[in-house]
């Protein structure tokens, strides 16, 4: 008997056989015992097998067929050229029109050169061009040899939503507004100029950490009363001061701030001319 014709007939398809409950199949032989099988049970069991492997054969063969091939026992490749082959389709209800090959019908994996058309499922979609894309398929269904694809896109107006990962608006002005870059900008702006603050709010809104910072030119060894840009609504908790201006290196320099309070403080500078004296306060 040839090899695949082990596959289409069934043992004991025309001998008597034994019906076989659950338990017994579960079993095994250890419900008949020591004694041999009867004829109809040992019909029953290698019956059951080979309907198994019918139904296993029958799958198989139902692909292979579909793809145009033909199964041989020593071809081990059959059913993965087949099943590429139907990937490489799409199914009947996917895109059946998708992939033609130059004559405009549909090709199996027969080494042709295939063209890829706007004439599918989502026709338009591809732009103007009837083949966007050529490229080849081997014997065993995989693509290969793929060539320029040739795209044409209409252009598109219009705006994209912030939703969509636009910025909702074509001026910039706007663009900044819809993505909530208000205080960026305004922070951006503060920290250009020579005196600000920048407010530091937590979620709950309750608590403002404010920082400020500033310049004045302050005379000669002597002090100089400044105003914080801000007063604190609260107090300020600390400052700092620096010479902002070149001095003698060999001579007396130095400054500091003190008498802080909510709304400014005291700068000193020890050189023999009057300077530039930079601040930075830390408050709430």
């Amino acid at each position: 008997m040839e090899f695949f014709q082990g596959f289409t007939v069934t043992w004991a398809a025309e001998g008597p056989v034994a019906d076989l409950s659950e338990q017994a199949v579960r079993t095994g032989w250890g419900f008949i015992g020591q004694v041999p099988p009867a004829v109809e049970q040992f019909n029953a069991v290698h019956r059951g097998d080979g309907l198994r492997q019918q139904w296993l054969f029958n799958q198989v063969k139902g692909v292979t067929d579909a793809a145009g091939l033909t199964l041989t026992s020593g071809d081990t490749d059959t059913l993965q050229e087949a099943l590429a082959y139907q990937i490489w389709r799409g199914g009947e209800a996917a895109v059946p029109k998708s992939i033609t090959s130059a004559s405009g019908n549909d090709a199996g994996p027969d080494g042709h050169t295939h063209a890829l058309d706007n004439t599918g499922v989502n026709a338009g979609t591809y732009g103007t061009s009837s083949a966007v894309g050529r490229f080849q398929v081997d014997q065993k269904g995989r693509i290969t040899g793929a060539e320029q694809v040739d795209i044409s896109l209409p252009n598109l107006s219009g705006v994209l939503p912030v939703g969509k990962g636009g910025t909702g608006a074509t001026a910039v002005p706007q663009a900044r507004s819809n993505l909530g870059m208000a205080p960026f900008m305004a922070l951006a702006d503060s920290l250009l100029a020579a005196s600000g603050f920048v407010e530091l709010v937590n979620d709950a809104g309750n608590f403002r950490l404010l920082i400020q910072w500033g310049e004045a030119t302050v005379p000669a060894d002597s002090s100089l009363r400044v105003e914080w840009p801000k007063v604190f609504p609260n107090a300020c908790l600390n400052a700092f001061s620096c010479l902002g201006f070149i001095f003698s290196t060999t001579g007396d320099a130095g400054c500091s701030i003190r008498d802080l309070d909510a709304a400014g403080g005291t700068l000193l500078q020890g050189t023999a001319t009057p300077g530039i004296v930079r601040y930075f306060a830390i408050g709430y």
